[in-house]
This record gives C-alpha cells, structure tokens and sequence, in this order.
C-alpha cells in the first residue's frame, strides 16, 4: 500500500553519535519537519514499529545493525520499501557509497557535511514526495472518473482481453461485469465490422492515432447495438493497454453533455475557439490560467495569451487544418501575474461543415524546475572531476620543477645571485602545489569577487573550513 504522505514531513534521524543527532534535529526542526532520531540501526528498525516516517537520514557505520543492514530491511518490506533514503557516511570510499546507493539508498552525502547541502538534498527528497504523492491522487481521481463516467469504457491488453469495464459499459451492454472481464473484445463485435476494427486495434498499439469510428457490437442473437469507437493507447505499470470508448449512437448528445464533467475537472487548461482563434468555451483551469472570470473569456482573441511565437504556431495549425494533433512549448501570459511556462496540444474538430480547434495547456513549471536542478547537480559534479583531474596532471611536472629547484638551489653558493631566483622559483611551486592540494581535497567551496564583476572559488577558505569541520 503506498504511504499516505502528511502534510508536514517526518524525518527519522538514524546516527550513533549524539552530536550529529542533535544538529540534525535541531535543523530539521527549524525547517518546519517532524523529526525523531535513532542512536543506531537497531533502534532505527525499532522506530519503524511505532511510525513509518516520510524520509530517513541513515549512517552507514554502526553498532549492533549498521547502515547496510538496514537498507537490506527496508527494500525488503512491502510496508517501507517505498521510503526514501539519504545515506550519511564518514566513509571515504566510492565503493561503500556505491554499495549503499544499490541497496536502495536515493541519495548519499558525506560528513562533515554542509548543512544548507543537507537541506537542500532533503528538500528534493520531500519535493518528489510531494509529486509521488499528487501523481497517486491523479490516478486515483482519474480512476474514478472511469468508475463513474456515464460514458461506456474498457480497458484492453495487447491480446483483446477485456481487463477492466465500467458500469456504464455493463449498462450499454445489459451484462454484468463478470461476463465481460477477460472476455475477448473481437467476440463482442459484428464479423462484417472485424477487419476495420483489427486494423484500428492493432494501430493503436502501435501509436497511431486512430480517428472516432463506428462499429455494431452483438449484445445478442436479436440485438445488434450501433456506437461509436474511440481508441486511444495507455500505459498501465508500463505496459500498454487500450482504453476503449463507446458511445451509443442513439443517445448522442446525452452522452456529450455528460462528458462536461470531465471538461470542468479537468487539471489541464482547455480552450476552444473557432477557426480565427476566438475562444468559444474555457475550461475551469483554463479560465484560472488566464484570470478572466469564465463569463468574459468567451469572445477573446486566444493571441492575447500567447507570446508572439506561440501566436504565430496556433496561426499557422489553424492554416494547415492538419488533422494531426500539434505540440509545442510557449508561456502562458496571465492578465495580471505574467508568463508561465506550458505545453500547448492543439487539435481540430469539425461540426457539422464547420471547423473549431481545441486547445490544452499544460503547466510545465514543476517539470522544469526539477530539469534545472538535476542539470546543475549534473554540471557540478562534472566541474568537480575535472578540476581534481587537472590537478593531479599538474602536479606530476609540478613536483619536478620543485625538484630541480631545490637542487639547483644546493649547488649554489648563499651569495650567489641567483640563489634568491631560486628560492623565489620554490616558494611559488609549493604555493601552486598547495593550491592544486586544495582543489583535490575540496568539497564545498565559497567564492570571492574577482575583476569585472567575476567571482572566483576561494580556495584557502573552502579549504580552511573543510580543516576545521573535520577537527
């Protein structure tokens, strides 16, 4: 069963030393979380009894149960293998980080750490909770809308097997659910229809976009049913299925007026205009990304909510009358709160002779927010291999020249005149080995300004709290 997150988190301090106990506590408390504490793997475990927590900060090394040993548990159990984990680990050693990260762990960092690190890393952990836990609410609403949709529905897998039915589809059909379930969808339809329909069907497993079509499903020796049927592609704990649509031809218009139930629930923003972009109906989400009431939307230029570039690629699908849906990325542009990132899929319709467009926006901004940091993570840590690259290849002529001086330096008299050259010539090679020393051993870094507005890494105060967080 998946957890049902809270809204303020709780956090479960794993770490046989006291003082990180209480630091973390301490922090995380003034952060807003929940947090109780553990002094090692088996008083962790303990703790699990009494509460499963939202996130777990664990030590790896530890009396009586360590670290590993408890993420063995955790993955282990049904009931908390969906925890998140962030290993911490005094441990230099990729391999035991490694180790850590395959049993389970989503994220690791290394003491002494950073606290404002820490945070952060544990305000992602909570930040993908958060959105694990609005994408189960998702399918869940989404799940009810199938369960009470007036609209006949069924779900398919790759062979035709019916997998699940709504009681709409058992009304239309006058049987029950378990006359349906696992029953072939091919038995279901009129011989003379099957050669369209398997070619719809196989298409649309393949990806195609198959157009609304009409079929006669036998209901009985006697009862032949004409509907409509709509098929579109949905993955299912990754697999693909069917989703099945029915719409009996006879009642029509009473099924499109249901079906605004679905238009007003909706999460995206939906728009409808005619073929020279005036709006003609707005979803509730719609009219919120715009901040027109509903009343007032109808009759605006949907230009006007579009940057010039979106604008001109509506135009230009309209022009096309293309009968394949469009994609693109644009900002949204608020009446009075500014742009906001979307998607935009458009698609045309006709009615009767005429032709009307409908459009969905859809938020981007949770996406590419989580895209940027992931990239900064990414371009962090690559600038963080290369600079410890370059200065192991440094140094490698560096201690040469340093050599070579010192020799140098040996040979000569004290009153020589280039014996102060050489001392010179040492004093700056120890500096530059010092400084390519730091840049191997830093982890976090600050910064100093620098000419032209520029800001460089402060190797010696980086270098320097490392000193003093280790002591």
């Amino acid at each position: 069963m998946p957890k049902v997150y809270r809204s303020i988190p709780e956090i479960l301090v794993v770490d046989d030393q006291r003082e990180i106990r209480e630091v973390l506590t301490r922090s995380l408390t003034n952060e807003g979380y929940h947090v109780t504490s553990a002094i090692d793997g088996q008083d962790g475990l303990d703790a699990l009894s009494r509460g499963t927590p939202d996130l777990i900060l664990l030590d790896l090394a530890m009396p009586r149960v360590n670290g590993y040993q408890v993420l063995e548990f955790l993955k282990s159990s049904n009931e908390f293998q969906a925890i998140p984990v962030i290993i911490l680990t005094a441990l230099n050693n990729q391999s035991q980080i490694i180790r850590g990260l395959q049993q389970g762990a989503n994220d690791y960092i290394a003491k002494p750490f950073n606290m404002e690190e820490l945070l952060a890393r544990v305000r992602v952990q909570v930040r993908i909770l958060d959105l694990e836990q609005q994408l189960r609410e998702s399918e869940a609403y989404h799940r009810a809308l199938f369960e009470r949709t007036s609209d006949p529905e069924m779900v398919i897998d790759k062979s035709g097997s019916i997998l699940q039915v709504n009681e709409a589809a058992t009304d239309l059909l006058a049987v029950s659910q378990d006359q349906l379930l696992n029953r072939p969808i091919h038995e279901l339809v009129d011989p003379s229809d099957l050669p369209e329909f398997e070619v719809a069907f196989t298409g649309s497993f393949e990806g195609s976009e198959i157009p609304i079509f009409e079929i006669h499903l036998c209901l009985s020796e006697e009862k032949i049913l004409p509907v409509d049927v709509d098929l579109s592609s949905v993955d299912i704990r990754g697999e693909r299925h069917l989703l099945l649509h029915l719409r009996d031809i006879r009642r029509r218009k009473s099924a499109e007026a249901q079906s605004s139930m679905i238009f007003e629930h909706i999460g995206d923003g939906v728009f409808i205009t005619d073929s020279k972009g005036i709006i003609l109906l707005a979803s509730r989400s719609g009219s919120i990304l715009t901040g027109y009431p509903r009343d007032e939307i109808v009759g605006l230029d949907i230009a006007q909510f579009q940057t010039r570039e979106g604008a001109i690629k509506w135009q230009e699908y309209i022009e096309k009358q293309n009968s394949e849906a469009a994609v693109y990325e644009d900002h949204f542009v608020h009446r009075s709160t500014g742009e906001t990132p979307v998607e935009w899929t458009l698609a045309a319709f006709t009615v009767g002779s005429e032709i009307y467009f409908i459009g969905v926006v859809h938020d981007l901004t949770d996406r590419l927010t989580i895209d940027r940091e992931r990239r900064e993570s990414e371009r962090l840590q690559t600038l963080l291999e290369i600079a410890g690259g370059a200065a192991h290849e440094i140094n490698q002529p560096l201690t040469a020249i340093l050599g070579y001086a010192e020799m140098a330096l040996s040979l000569l008299d004290g009153g020589h005149p280039s014996s102060a050259y050489q001392e010179s010539i040492i004093e700056a090679t120890a500096r530059i080995s010092n400084i390519l020393k730091q840049m191997q051993e830093v982890r976090e870094y600050r910064t100093r300004p620098y000419t032209s507005g520029h800001r460089i890494v402060d190797f010696a105060q980086s270098s320097e709290e490392q000193e003093n967080g280790e002591t």
